[in-house]
């Protein structure tokens, strides 16, 4: 079970490159990724292409995180120490002001 897993169902409405890293917009809240992120089965392999489409499905390990979507596109975020780039590998702010950190 991921932290994630109540986020399935839900829209990615934004997606942006904020300096350094991604924020992804997925309902009410906000995903940010520090860790480098490989997006599978979309054309131009950019995480951008998620706007728009629907959270199926989250598959999370000590190793990664992987973000299922409809159409086929997933994105995978790398949580080993090997591509680590600060402190966190992502942050989850909810609309409660509630956050989940993954180190």
């Amino acid at each position: 079970m991921s932290m994630l897993d109540d986020l399935i169902g839900e829209t990615i409405t934004d997606g942006r490159r904020v300096q350094d890293y991604w924020q992804l917009r997925i309902g009410e809240a906000t995903l940010s990724i520090f860790n480098p992120i490989a997006v599978a089965g979309s054309v131009l392999g950019d995480i951008r292409e998620i706007q728009g489409r629907r959270l199926l499905h989250v598959d999370e390990n000590d190793s990664a995180i992987t973000l299922v979507f409809d159409g086929g596109v997933s994105a995978r975020v790398d949580l080993t120490g090997n591509h680590q780039v600060g402190p966190e590998a992502m942050v989850l702010s909810r609309q409660d002001g509630s956050e989940v950190v993954w180190r």
